[in-house]
Parts: C-alpha cells; structure tokens; sequence
C-alpha cells in the first residue's frame, strides 16, 4: 500500500512571500535615506513600512479561511481495512484502489471500492462500485456508480445479483438503501424497482415502488 501526505503550505508560501515584498521596501527605504540623506526620506520609509504591516494583518484572516477549507491531508492506493465483529470474527471488509482522508471531516472519497460483508450461514455479498465516501466514524457508507451486490451460496456458488446507481450501507446495524432504480437478477428471473431496503439481520429485501418482474420455470 503506497501512501502520500499533502501538508498544507498556504501559510509558509504566503509569509515568505509577504516577507521578501517587505525586504524590498526596506531596501527601496535604504537607498532613499542614503542618497537624500533627508528626515523627509526616513519619514517616507516609516510610512511605506508601517501601511505594507497594516495590509498583512488585515490579509492574515483570509489566510486562515483558507487554511480550513475542504483540503486532504492525506492518500492511500491498494488501501484495504477490516472491521471485527463483537465475536472477534471478522464483520467486513473494506478496499479501494484509492482513498483520501480529509481532515476538516474526517470524511473519506474511494475509487473503485470494494465491499465484503461475512456471513456466518450463508456465503459472502460482495458490492462494488466506481466511487465511494464514508463519514468519520466509517457508520455510513455511500457506494455510487454502477453499483453491483452478489450474494454468494455456503459453496461459492452465486444466488443473485442486484444493480443500481447508488447505494448506502449501515455495515453497524447490517442495513442498506437506496432510492434509485433496482434490477434484481435470480435463477429464477428478473424483478426491478425503484427505491430498497436489504436488511441482513433479519434476511428481509424490500423494494419500495414500481415493482415488475419476469420469472421462469427453473430447468431439471
């Protein structure tokens, strides 16, 4: 797993910056005084320094507005974590290709992550997508793009498949939803709709609207 750090210069660059234009007034005060050799001219680099101070303090607070902006602060590629579950097992897992971290939130972006959800009974679910953000506390989870779940037998054989543009998933209380349209694919056939709830505690999937299917007779 690579990792890089953005640090935040704004204030270095703006303060060396600040820093050399001060230089060269000082420096354009200095050859007045010795060329003139006049209080006029003292008088006048008095001025010239004390305005060029003033400015800097009143562009200090938008320094400091930019300083809190929605910047990251750091990134990861073939990032991957794993949560346990109170049995110690593990829960799920989490991978991208990409993630960065922002600070101001705490809140993470993903490039084509990976969900794995374990289950004890039955096989895993698996959810992919092309992007994807979680809060700080990682309890929210929103996947989007080309959102894709399987849901695996005991024996690594696939039951079904559901397709969608976004999704949000609770992975703490093993809740999903959305409200995009769904396409659900079985051995059985094909169901669609618009808007669902998957809750894997209780087994139950319930799509919200405009609910068709088309099913076939499975072959002997």
């Amino acid at each position: 797993m690579a990792a890089g750090f953005n640090p935040r210069f704004a204030d270095n660059c703006d303060l060396l910056t600040k820093l050399f234009r001060t230089h060269l007034l000082l420096r354009r005060a200095l050859f007045l005084v010795s060329s003139l050799q006049s209080r006029r001219a003292l008088l006048l680099a008095a001025v010239l320094i004390s305005w060029w101070l003033l400015r800097t303090d009143g562009d200090r607070p938008e320094v400091i507005d930019q300083v809190e902006q929605h910047l990251p602060d750091f990134w990861a590629t073939k990032w991957s974590s794993r949560t346990l579950a109170e049995t110690g097992k593990p829960a799920y897992d989490l991978a991208a290709e990409r993630v960065t971290h922002f600070r101001d939130d705490g809140s993470s972006e993903f490039e084509l992550p990976v969900y794995h959800r374990h289950r004890q009974t039955e096989g895993p679910l698996t959810i992919t997508a092309l992007s994807g953000w979680s809060n700080e506390t990682g309890d929210e989870i929103l996947l989007t793009g080309e959102v894709e779940i399987i849901s695996y037998a005991a024996d690594g054989s696939n039951i079904n498949q559901a397709n969608m543009d976004e999704l949000l998933l609770h992975p703490d209380d093993d809740f999903a939803e959305t409200r995009s349209p769904v396409t659900i694919t079985t051995r059985e056939g094909v169901t669609r709709g618009v808007g669902m709830h998957v809750n894997s505690r209780l087994g139950t999937l319930v799509l919200l609207s405009n609910v068709k299917g088309r099913y076939e007779r499975l072959s002997k």
